[in-house]
């Protein structure tokens, strides 16, 4: 009879441990819930914030890229006007020959 009592002591106090061990647990395990919770809601917004940003970052590349083609194509016509005053704007002076002998010699 003393053994019966020794083992169900014994009993009993593993199913308390068994309880406490499971209460631990349980409580461990909200916990890393609630952290995944909050840590999954951040990367939530994160992916927002980030996709915002990227989506003003491309509005702003088209921007510079068409501005880039806006001045491409302004440099061109003044470097085209600048060539034509050049044209006519620098003589190149007669030759000796030409001046003073005439166009027969040149």
């Amino acid at each position: 009879m003393g053994r019966l009592e020794d083992v169900e002591a014994d009993m009993a106090m593993s199913l308390s441990q068994m309880r406490a061990a499971e209460k631990t647990a349980q409580a461990g395990f909200e916990r890393d819930a609630q952290d995944m919770k909050l840590e999954k809601t951040q990367k939530e917004k994160d992916i927002e914030y980030k996709t915002a940003e990227a989506q003003r970052l491309d509005g702003e590349l088209n921007d510079l890229n068409a501005d880039q083609e806006s001045m491409q194509t302004e440099m061109s016509a003044i470097l085209d006007f600048t060539k034509g005053l050049e044209a006519e704007c620098l003589v190149t002076p007669e030759s000796f020959a030409e001046k003073h002998l005439g166009p027969s010699f040149v």
